[in-house]
């Protein structure tokens, strides 16, 4: 789903500095003597152990144009628009729709402009933060019900990506400052930060959500991606250090000072003159750490301390919808969505190229004609 990076311009600037970072453990380096380079749809196989297609239940009810998902243990939160207005609406993990979560307005129990929504499991709780207008939050149990509500600093509109990793501690990444955005560590009030370490690159149309995954969370490691950046960093309870360092597939040149460069434009200019694309997402299971690019991912295997990166251009097959648009994890499986339009412009595209589809998918197909739902497909990876 192409919509999925989601660009707010909210607000004027966004800094993240990944200087220098003391590593107790030398990164990974990836490099031509440890990637390996498919282009073969056979090599998925190397990867993919199985996948099941999991509709979304929407009717004219609740249908919206998903602008966001996110998996929390059984429970699947979708933010999209309906009639111009914000919906959080929250599935089980087998696509059964639930309920609907408050709704936009300037009611007492409303939510106004959505800044960001959290959710935390242990509490079992979601917060909706609006600090451009209203100035205020609002908060409502698992079931749907209000709990409460109070005031928004500006700054609590520009958070991003907030994961619960205990109770009242999170992680995720704000704007910290007029010229400033930093990965953090709060209370459950976000009024006591531990900042972490960071490095400058300009935003001039506000707030930008580089990533719909920034973060990964895997078995106690949390590890992230930064804009304009080859190094993936891990935090380690205390500070930042690097974990990978690619050295082919590369966001930047070696001679790239972020400085004040002005993101939006350097990533365009360094796509189209240079060749270099951004590291979109990543993600991370039992064997695989997964980072993924516009044009394809990179795949490394944990085990065998070997990479492989797969494009995105390889044939179609006929067995199989490719995870081209992860947007989450659930356990050990990866997550796509795929609106209705997307998997049917796939079919054409299949039968255009003349690959022939199996009896299951085949049977996919036609479900996704019969219903019009949004799909989430869960990859188990091997």
């Amino acid at each position: 789903m192409k919509g999925k990076v989601m660009r707010n311009y909210f607000f004027l600037f966004l800094f993240l500095w990944v200087g220098s970072v003391g590593a107790q453990n030398q990164p990974v380096i990836l490099d031509e003597h440890n990637v390996v380079e498919l282009n073969d749809a056979k090599e998925w196989d190397r990867f993919i152990k199985s996948w099941e297609a999991v509709p979304l239940e929407m009717n004219a009810q609740n249908e919206v144009e998903i602008q966001n998902l996110a998996i929390y243990d059984d429970l699947v939160v979708v933010r999209g628009i309906r009639d111009q207005m914000e919906n959080i609406l929250l599935f089980d993990i087998s696509g059964k729709f639930l309920r609907q979560i408050g709704s936009q307005g300037d009611g007492k129990e409303q939510y106004g402009v959505i800044g960001w929504v959290r959710v935390d499991p242990l509490e079992r709780e979601i917060g909706v933060y609006d600090g451009l207008w209203g100035k205020r939050y609002v908060t409502y149990d698992f079931e749907g019900n209000f709990k409460g509500s109070g005031a928004c600093e500006d700054y609590m509109h520009y958070m991003r990506r907030v994961y619960p990793l205990e109770k009242d501690r999170y992680l995720g990444y704000f704007a910290c400052s007029l010229n400033r955005l930093c990965y953090f560590i709060s209370d459950k009030e976000f009024t006591k930060f531990d900042t972490l370490r960071p490095h400058y690159v300009r935003f001039p149309l506000g707030v930008v959500d580089f990533s719909i995954h920034p973060i990964t969370i895997y078995d106690g490691r949390i590890s992230f991606v930064a804009p304009l950046c080859d190094t993936i960093f891990e935090y380690d309870g205390h500070k930042l250090q690097p974990r990978f360092v690619t050295k082919v597939h590369r966001s930047v040149p070696d001679d790239f000072a972020p400085g004040h460069k002005d993101y939006l434009t350097w990533v365009a200019r360094l796509k189209r003159e240079k060749g270099y694309f951004s590291k979109d997402e990543i993600y991370e299971t039992k064997n695989w750490f997964v980072i993924t690019y516009e044009t394809g991912k990179l795949m490394y295997n944990k085990k065998t301390e070997k990479a492989f990166y797969m494009p995105k251009n390889v044939a179609m097959r006929g067995d199989m919808i490719y995870p081209d648009d992860l947007w989450g994890e659930s356990g050990e499986k990866l997550v796509a969505v795929y609106t209705p339009g997307e998997l049917l412009a796939m079919k054409d595209k299949m039968e255009k190229e003349g690959v022939v589809l199996t009896k299951r998918m085949k049977q996919f197909f036609r479900q996704v004609e019969t219903e019009r739902q949004s799909v989430m497909i869960f990859y188990t990876f091997k």
